[in-house]
Formats: C-alpha cells, sequence, structure tokens
C-alpha cells in the first residue's frame, strides 16, 4: 500500500512538472533554412520568438551541417522562411 500512495504522489509529481514547463514554452516557430547542398525545416517551442527560432535553427544545422565549424557557419545563414504562433 505504502509502495502505491508513493508512486502516485510521484506520478501526479511528474505531472505538475510536465504542466507546468509546458506552460512556459508559449511560442511555436519552424524555420527553414537552406545551407549548401541541403535544405530542411525544424520546430522549436519556447518561452519567446527569438528563442524559439534559435533553437530550431539550431537543430536545421544539425542536419544540415558536420562539425562545430559548419554548425557555425549554418547558425549565422539567415532562414528561408520562419513562421510563429502563441
Amino acid at each position: 500500500m505504502r509502495i502505491l500512495i508513493g508512486s502516485s504522489i510521484g506520478l501526479a509529481f511528474v505531472i505538475a512538472v510536465v504542466i507546468g514547463a509546458m506552460g512556459q514554452l508559449r511560442t511555436r516557430c519552424e524555420v527553414c533554412l537552406e545551407y549548401r547542398a541541403g535544405r530542411t525545416c525544424e520546430t522549436a517551442r519556447a518561452a519567446d520568438r527569438d528563442l524559439a527560432i534559435m533553437q530550431a535553427t539550431t537543430a536545421a544545422c544539425a542536419k544540415l551541417s558536420a562539425g562545430v565549424t559548419e554548425g557555425i557557419r549554418c547558425n549565422s545563414t539567415p532562414p528561408i522562411s520562419t513562421t510563429c504562433s502563441e
């Protein structure tokens, strides 16, 4: 019985943390990026527009570039398109 109560409390805590974190991720942005011969679109959620764009750009560049130097160059590339919503 004690295990069941402890598990229920633990699960309730995890659910509360997840719901609280989701409330912080108000803005959703999709960034489409072209780098070298590749093109991809990635989506990210964050507390504000700038952070969501940065995270989506980083995710896109992770697919399009190889290595640290290329990743830095890719992250400096202006996106083809950016779409955000709250």
